[in-house]
């Protein structure tokens, strides 16, 4: 399977609201990550890159539902794969405003 056309596509279709295209994009993805929990070579790595831009999109929505998903989707593809939470760190500036407006 070709984690770097699936893996942006199924986080972009958690943008959808309408079910059950948000149920499906949601458990797609998530059977994707867990699919490739300590997978050697990483899966996930060579993908956190073009994951970026959707998972922005998808926090600046600023949808309790859509950036919950996000989130926990992002939390799981960092719990299966420990290379990803490295190869996140150039990418902060672009993901942790939209955190900072929700600290309060």
């Amino acid at each position: 399977l070709d984690y770097l056309y699936h893996l942006p596509l199924f986080f972009e279709g958690l943008l959808e609201r309408t079910e059950p295209f948000s149920t499906m994009a949601y458990q797609g993805l998530q059977d994707l990550l867990n699919a490739a929990k300590n997978k050697q070579p990483s899966l996930l790595a060579p993908c956190v890159a073009v994951v970026i831009v959707p998972l922005k999109r998808l926090l600046n929505t600023k949808d309790n539902t859509v950036m919950c998903r996000a989130i926990n989707m992002l939390q799981l593809m960092i719990r299966n794969d420990a290379a990803v939470g490295e190869l996140l760190v150039p990418y902060y500036r672009q993901i942790l405003p939209v955190f900072s407006l929700f600290r309060h």
